[in-house]
């Protein structure tokens, strides 16, 4: 079944061309070699990701297909086994998402996207990606906030943070409108790729 991702989305933001390409032609869409640079920052981020999980000791790692990931996700919020899930999974009306940080507040009774990114700043890109996950999770009855955090890590400090050298939670940047946040322009502009891209 053909989808449009959140990494689909904000690829169709800056080229509509790969991303449909990426999507119905992955194998010319990944044809050219990583190169070396493009290899260290998806390890980066990766690493990043890895590392910034510890800031969320009673996070539960949802693992396995998206199918399964999906299931274990529902389970999950369901049941509310855990207050902080990392990966979550969602998928509707040919949207998938899968979720950095899903961070439950007892007192509020509302769920905080958070989104980690390897950048020293937020950047256009960053505000569309969690645009697209407020949007996602909306109709799946998880009440989110529309404010969204994200926590930024620089390439720079990334030897300090192997290090045991882990950002404040006051660290987390939150953004703090929903215009910040893209989401009044999102449906049109998700519904246009679904259009353009399936």
């Amino acid at each position: 079944m053909t989808y449009i991702s959140k990494t689909n989305y904000v690829l169709w933001r800056s080229c509509p061309k790969n991303a449909w390409l990426r999507i119905h032609k992955p194998e010319l869409y990944y044809s050219t070699e990583l190169t070396e640079y493009e290899q260290s920052v998806i390890d980066m981020g990766i690493e990043v990701e890895r590392i910034a999980r510890t800031l969320f000791p009673d996070g539960v790692l949802l693992i396995g297909t998206k199918a399964a990931a999906q299931q274990q996700t529902l389970k999950c919020l369901t049941s509310n086994c855990a207050g902080t899930l990392f990966q979550a999974v969602f998928h509707r009306d040919q949207l998938l998402a899968a979720i950095d940080v899903l961070q439950f507040d007892v007192e509020t009774g509302l769920y905080s996207i958070r989104e980690i990114k390897s950048s020293t700043e937020v950047k256009e890109e960053h505000l569309y990606d969690l645009a697209f996950q407020v949007v996602l999770l909306r109709p799946n009855r998880v009440e989110s906030r529309p404010i969204a955090g994200q926590i930024t890590f620089s390439r720079s400090c990334a030897g300090r943070i192997r290090q045991g050298c882990f950002p404040h939670p006051r660290h987390w940047r939150r953004l703090t409108n929903s215009s910040a946040c893209r989401i009044p322009e999102a449906p049109y502009n998700i519904g246009i790729t679904k259009a353009m891209c399936l």
